[in-house]
């Protein structure tokens, strides 16, 4: 594989990187997946501090994308909203569309001729542009 396609897969890859819409999917996944999981918890599942954590929360819950309910610590609970159900479906839609480009465009790498992977490796920067997967 050539220097330039690693370096075009790197740049197109940006569910990859630690990016704030990974970020974001990871926490509300980890939301929708136990509602009683506490800000701590969904740090160590999404590699993400207590704090960072804390902020997507206040952030989501100002999107009106999750909402909480309990009166401590310890009885807190989360809950994705229908926007916040819109919001980690389009972001799953993302993804997958980046991971499926990505692979589309990693195997021409090894199995394709130049105008197949040019073409693989294109479409997958035109689905960057489309859908904003940058920061």
């Amino acid at each position: 594989m050539n220097l330039h396609l690693i370096r075009t897969i790197h740049d197109m890859a940006r569910f990859f990187a630690p990016t704030k819409k990974l970020r974001r999917l990871s926490v509300l996944l980890a939301i929708e997946q136990n509602p009683n999981v506490s800000q701590h918890v969904v740090g160590k599942l999404t590699n993400l501090s207590s704090a960072m954590v804390n902020n997507y929360i206040k952030q989501m819950q100002r999107e009106n994308l999750i909402t909480m309910a309990g009166e401590s610590n310890r009885t807190q609970t989360y809950h994705l909203t229908p926007a916040g159900r819109k919001e980690l479906s389009e972001l799953v839609n993302l993804y997958s569309d980046e991971l499926a480009a990505l692979y589309s465009c990693t195997q021409s790498a090894f199995t394709g001729s130049k105008r197949h992977k040019a073409q693989a490796c294109t479409a997958l920067g035109e689905e960057e542009n489309e859908h904003g997967t940058g920061d």
